[in-house]
């Protein structure tokens, strides 16, 4: 797409967002779902146009109801922030919700936290744990922290503390601070593994300096 090559200045192309403006507009006119939802994102950060929110949301619209992924998703927050539309939670879940079946670990996260919180839906723990499981398993590290919270707790799910530990272990390796921080908590109270101070200790000091406040809080705790 000729609006890709301008906008991100590649193939000897001198980057040009005026440009990349003009040729993603020239392919959403004419159906193209990739050039309607790039041309949302544009109008949307202000980049190479004058910034429209109710613009974005119009072409993020038209790309997602051609089952466009990434718009889908990108419609939902914009409903569920009200930036360019009323707030419409209901409508936020259900695009959320499209974009989620699609397979968007984002938006697995997102709807398994709407499921959690009865956001624009109705509260359900256990789909909650479903979408959340979904998106963990896609390698998201924020998804793979609450999927571990749910089972340390057994919220929505069978309790499983060695789970839990094995999914904010991989989030920790992505430097998620609330998994290090809910794994310094394992190792300073023995859930799910042995009790470990100096791994607590250490964990903590890691999401600390992601200014996790909790963190910050157990280092006070634990003396350090």
């Amino acid at each position: 797409m000729l609006g890709i090559v301008y906008m991100k200045g590649v193939a000897g192309v001198i980057q040009n967002r005026e440009l990349a403006v003009k040729y993603f507009n020239l392919a959403a006119e004419k159906g193209n779902s990739a050039a309607q939802y790039r041309l949302g994102v544009m109008y949307a950060s202000g980049e190479g146009v004058a910034k429209d929110e109710e613009v974005a949301l119009d072409w993020f619209r038209r790309a997602a109801n051609q089952n466009y992924v990434h718009a889908q998703f990108e419609l939902g927050k914009l409903y569920k922030s009200g930036r360019g539309v009323p707030i419409d939670r209901e409508t936020a879940a259900r695009w959320c919700m499209k974009a989620a079946v699609q397979g968007d670990s984002d938006a697995q996260l997102e709807y398994g936290m709407m499921c959690l919180q009865g956001d624009g839906v109705k509260k359900n723990v256990r789909n909650a744990a479903m979408w959340f499981n979904k998106a963990a398993q896609q390698g998201n590290a924020s998804a793979q922290y609450k999927s571990g919270t749910q089972y340390m707790t057994g919220c929505g799910v069978v309790k499983d503390e060695r789970r839990a530990i094995k999914l904010f272990k991989s989030a920790c390796i992505q430097e998620c601070a609330d998994a290090q921080y809910a794994l310094g908590v394992a190792y300073e109270y023995g859930a799910g593994v042995a009790k470990n101070k100096s791994r607590a200790i250490n964990l903590f000091r890691k999401a600390a300096l992601q200014n996790h406040v909790d963190a910050i809080n157990g280092l006070t705790r634990l003396g350090k």
